[in-house]
């Protein structure tokens, strides 16, 4: 009993720091952790046979939260130490949430308070993961060994070392998107790209991600960068389509942008993307040029092609549109301008 006293206190604490580390927690977290805790409190003072002065669901506070779990420790604590075997078979007959009447056995009772939390603090780890977080773990064997259990990610890294493959690793680094667009706020969209690739004004993280970036800004035409790397693979080795894609609705959208004045935005409405062929990283860098056709009043066409140093890898086409050569269209909107 002592052990299960000490993993529940040790748990509860855990995901209560993992909760604290949490730049932005998700409310439901908390309001999970609560529960657990209020929980073990209404269980604790049907043992005690007192009213509870929680209810199951209570809102509470991060510091709310680490009070009521030590409190919950406290108590749990004195309960077992002061009561032999013979006592913690007693019946205690108590009224649950929904007001009906229930007998149990003590330490049954004790079992559902160290059982119930498991699910729930599952929750709360599943719902940082989401969020980006690495939550703490709290099975019990980590608490016994003082070691956590091994992760997916663990056993991955261990198979792949066995077939003699060492991760690889490739460091992002990015710059607050917002505060960029308030650097940029007064510029047209050609001046917004220039200082891009001067360095004034930081590249968007997306392209940061992908390692893409603009070279050249023109009105109507500008020229975006990659160099493809085998991080950009798909299963049978070469560089993901929509990657292509990716890069190609910079450039289009990019080449558009330069047409605008400052405060005016723009979003992608259609893409539509012809594969020649492959891309790998022997290809070394290539080049996605795109070029306005045709700027519209509140959709604008563009055309895009991407080449490597020895020829395209895309190949543009549309049949809609009587241009030669034939194009590959991203139509976009343009907030604030008339047809």
């Amino acid at each position: 009993m002592a052990r299960l006293i000490a993993h529940l206190a040790w748990a509860d604490q855990l995901v209560l720091e993992s909760l604290e580390r949490s730049s932005e927690p998700n409310p439901d977290s908390l309001q999970l952790l609560a529960h657990i805790l209020a929980a073990e409190h209404v269980w604790i003072s049907r043992l005690l046979k007192r009213p509870a002065e929680f209810p199951t669901w209570p809102a509470l506070s991060k510091a709310e939260c680490a009070r009521l779990a030590e409190r919950n420790r406290r108590e749990l604590t004195d309960y077992v130490g002061t009561r032999d075997e013979q006592d913690l078979g007693e019946e205690v007959t108590y009224v649950n949430s929904a007001g009906k009447q229930f007998t149990s056995r003590a330490d049954d009772i004790l079992l559902q308070i160290f059982l119930h939390g498991s699910y729930h603090r599952g929750q709360i780890a599943r719902a940082l993961r989401i969020s980006g977080q690495e939550p703490n773990p709290t099975d019990y064997i980590a608490f016994i060994r003082g070691a956590p259990a091994a992760t997916r990610q663990d056993s991955i890294e261990a198979s792949m070392t066995g077939h003699g493959l060492p991760p690889r690793n490739r460091a992002v680094t990015w710059y607050d998107p917002l505060a960029a667009l308030e650097l940029g706020r007064s510029l047209s969209g050609l001046e917004f790209i220039r200082a891009i690739i001067r360095g004034d004004i930081p590249a968007p993280p997306s392209s940061a991600l992908l390692g893409m970036r603009p070279q050249v800004a023109e009105q109507g035409r500008v020229v975006m960068v990659l160099e493809p790397g085998e991080h950009l693979y798909n299963p049978v080795g070469v560089v993901q389509g929509g990657l292509i894609a990716a890069l190609l609705d910079a450039a289009m959208g990019c080449a558009v942008a330069t047409l605008l004045a400052s405060g005016d935005g723009y979003n992608t409405l259609e893409l539509k993307v012809n594969l020649v062929r492959p891309l790998t990283a022997a290809a070394g860098p290539v080049e996605a040029e795109g070029k306005v056709v045709h700027p519209g009043g509140r959709v604008a066409t563009a055309e895009g092609r991407v080449t490597d140093r020895e020829r395209p890898a895309v190949r543009p086409r549309n049949d809609h549109l009587p241009h030669n050569p034939p194009l590959t269209p991203c139509l976009l909107t343009i907030p604030g301008l008339n047809i």
